[in-house]
């Protein structure tokens, strides 16, 4: 891979997120303390960015830093709903267990 294909991936990414998030360009930027050039940057894959950007930008949109760095993927996702789950009290964490198991009992090819 090519560092211009990284940038490309982490660019869709970051846009994908951005707006998941309901964010302007200029509210992550100034989640991260960075500029909204720089952020704006980031996004067409223009600049490039440090690790410790790199884990305020995944901090600020509340997803683990594989989800910029790399394409879609389901085990991507299970990664973080894990790390979304690890600061949440033990009965949260059961809820949640249990409501993923409706959801998939509810989903299930069976049914």
């Amino acid at each position: 891979m090519t560092k211009e294909e990284l940038a490309g991936i982490v660019s869709k990414n970051l846009i994908r997120f951005r707006e998941e998030n309901h964010l302007t360009q200029e509210e992550v930027a100034e989640l991260v303390g960075i500029s909204t050039s720089f952020y704006a940057n980031l996004e067409r894959g223009k600049k490039s960015m440090s690790l410790l950007v790199l884990r305020k930008i995944a901090d600020a949109l509340k997803i683990s830093t594989d989800y910029l760095l790399y394409e879609n993927r389901a085990d991507i996702r299970i990664q973080n709903i894990e790390l979304l789950l690890q600061k949440q009290s033990h009965n949260f964490a059961a809820t949640v267990e249990q409501m993923v198991r409706v959801l998939i009992n509810g989903f299930s090819d069976d049914s």
